[in-house]
């Protein structure tokens, strides 16, 4: 389905279905208009059907409108109008109706002054809109929309509402290519096959990428990551892509994304039932690599690197044995009680060699403990960090970005928990605590000056259920948050 922008007044569009929205409070000018050329029709079916705008209610009306006869969808939003969930939720389900009524061609009209919810809009059609059809012999099947065009109901502020709906088509392209990444089989998205990617959209994005093999990690020192890789028979890689805005940046960032393409769980070997969807356990790589992607092409004013490391954990010979003991790029000697904690080993390498950058700040990525959804629920992400500025910040653009977020502590006290008898640290902790010992083990591999947050995305970056918004399977979480902290902060 084509999201296109529109320069024509409602009145003028041609569309099968025009969409408006209604929120609580607010003039709803876009409403007011379509019911006035409906002579009151519009008012009245509302009227009897004790439509007030509320939040998840749909008034369909089909009538007259200028002589022609036309289909209109009012969505509701509720008390809710201003959230960015709010106004994709009702969108995704403008999407439903019009793929319910069977028509090819669609519209939603926003109001002149909601530049921001109509970005909000054009990001859900773009998501909800989602099919991942690349290896299907032939596209599922189902009523399709071919166009579904999105304006103002206004003749002022088109400039800014057309440059909102440019940079949300942007962003949720991000969300759609990270969905892609994720969703792809291990089989044919192995380490060297995403570093491939990464080096072909770098190229379109006119980023600089850089992609180390398994010769140049030794060389550099980064076991950590070669350990896990060493029992798949798949080299790994470690990719770092260069963004730096044309104006002088305001800061350096530093975005680091954990990369295991395959998780077995290594020797100590994952069930089966665990592992059917261990292809997503490089979500993290795939949402760093579309938000720099993203960043670019919206002209964020900060310096980024992204670092995602890259490997499949296999359980083939030479494969790491529970208690052997490997040193890191940073110096740091690591235990490695179990093969199935191995994300934080990527995770290790990369995080050291971020602080050589001179980054001024650090955020990482990863699908990395189960005990995180187990504590806050599939659809919230959990974050750690020791900078109560960074957590601020970083809560405050998941929040503008729609996406659920909280913050878990760094509790000192379970650093104890991470002692080994044989090396400086060892790779898991005790039963308890699972999310909050794997951000200490991680803590230990940032230098202590260098502001750093870490994103446990384990729950939201997979949807068992399909909802309006998202097809079952990789949901791209994460993107746009990540987004909204390069933006505003």
């Amino acid at each position: 389905m084509r999201v296109e922008w529109t320069g024509k007044r409602m009145d003028a569009c041609d569309a099968a279905l025009v969409v408006v929205l209604f929120r609580e409070g607010a003039d709803n000018r876009a409403f007011h208009d379509l019911d006035g050329r409906s002579d009151g029709a519009i008012r009245a079916q509302a009227s009897e059907e004790s439509f007030k705008g509320q939040e998840a209610r749909v008034l369909e009306w089909r009538g007259d409108l200028g002589g022609r006869t036309r289909r209109v969808a009012v969505i509701g939003l509720g008390d809710r109008g201003a959230a960015a969930a709010a106004v994709r939720d009702a969108v995704a389900k403008a999407y439903v109706v019009a793929t319910r009524q069977r028509v090819k061609t669609a519209a939603l009209f926003v109001d002149a002054d909601a530049s921001q919810l109509l970005g909000w809009a054009v990001e859900a059609l773009h998501l909800a809109s989602y099919r991942f059809d690349a290896h299907r012999s032939k596209p599922a099947t189902g009523a399709e929309i071919r166009k579904f065009a999105v304006g103002i109901h206004a003749t002022s502020g088109r400039s800014a509402a057309r440059a909102a709906f440019h940079e949300a088509a942007a962003r949720a392209a991000a969300v759609n290519l990270c969905r892609d990444l994720v969703n792809e089989p291990a089989s044919s998205l192995g380490p060297s096959q995403f570093a491939a990617t990464a080096r072909r959209i770098a190229r379109e994005k006119k980023l600089v990428c850089r992609v180390w093999n398994a010769a140049q990690l030794e060389r550099r020192g980064m076991r950590l990551v070669l350990a896990v890789a060493v029992g798949s028979g798949v080299e790994p890689r470690l990719v770092h892509l260069t963004y730096k805005p044309t104006r002088r940046a305001r800061r350096r960032v530093v975005l680091v994304g954990k990369g295991v393409t395959f998780d077995s769980g290594g020797l100590c070997i994952k069930p089966a039932r665990s592992m059917s969807d261990m292809k997503t356990d490089m979500a993290g790589g795939a949402l760093v690599l579309a938000a720099v992607c993203a960043a670019a092409e919206l002209g964020v004013d900060a310096e980024i690197h992204a670092l995602i490391p890259l490997a499949e954990n296999g359980v083939g010979p030479g494969a790491s044995r529970p208690g052997d003991v490997v040193e890191g790029y940073s110096g740091t000697t690591v235990e490695i009680v179990n093969t199935d904690c191995e994300g934080r080993l990527l995770l290790a390498d990369a995080l050291s060699y971020a602080s050589e950058l001179g980054a001024d700040e650090i955020v990482d990525f990863a699908t990395l403990t189960g005990s995180c959804p187990v504590a806050l629920g599939p659809c919230r992400a959990g974050f750690l960090t020791s900078d109560d500025a960074l957590a601020r910040r970083f809560e405050t653009a998941a929040g503008s970005a729609g996406e659920l977020a909280w913050r878990l502590p760094l509790a000192d006290e379970l650093e104890r928990d991470l002692r080994s008898d044989v090396a400086d640290i060892k790779n898991q902790g005790g039963r308890f605590g699972g999310t909050i010992t794997a951000g200490l083990f991680l803590k230990r591999f940032v230098k202590a000056e260098i502001p750093w947050l870490h994103v446990d995305i384990a729950g939201p970056a997979r949807a068992e259920h399909a909802t309006p918004l998202c097809p079952r399977g990789a949901t791209g979480y994460g993107v746009l948050s990540c987004l909204a902290f390069l933006a505003r902060s």
